[in-house]
């Protein structure tokens, strides 16, 4: 009997393809601190102008982000996530989490990150909805329906 071959998820490389740019997810990173203005982004992020422009245009492209004006003499914008782009934070901070427990120096420990709601600091898990255990690759199964 032939092994049945298990389709690979489509949105993951799709997703890839949006932010594997070395701009992109970094644009992104300064809107979850709260950055809205072109200036601010080319200051925190030392990108030149041309560059920034392209990779603002390729989010609001993507929806990721809205371009709002607010300034009319001369025409100025600032830049929101949208709720595409708010449903971006679990994967930063699992991209955080990863990258600060594998990579050497690349912890940041005075940063915490509070949850509002409880106010305690955030220790960020992957969990599943039924059991609540953590997701780990070991104890995930592959299904195809029929």
């Amino acid at each position: 009997m032939a092994e049945q071959i298990i389709p690979r998820p489509i949105a993951v490389q799709r997703t890839l393809a949006i932010f594997s740019d070395p701009w992109s997810f970094s644009v992104l990173q300064e809107l979850f601190f709260g950055v809205r203005k072109f200036d601010d982004f080319q200051r925190n992020l030392g990108i030149s102008r041309s560059v920034l422009a392209r990779r603002l245009k390729h989010l609001e492209q993507e929806q990721i982000i809205g371009r709002h004006l607010y300034s009319d003499r001369p025409k100025r914008y600032e830049y929101k996530l949208t709720e595409r782009g708010r449903d971006m934070y679990p994967i930063f901070i699992a991209l955080r989490r990863w990258g600060e427990t594998w990579l050497d120096n690349a912890a940041t420990p005075e940063l915490k990150l509070v949850h509002k709601t409880c106010g305690h600091e955030l220790i960020p898990s992957l969990d599943c909805a039924a059991c609540q255990k953590e997701i780990k690759a070991e104890d995930i199964a592959y299904q195809v329906d029929a």
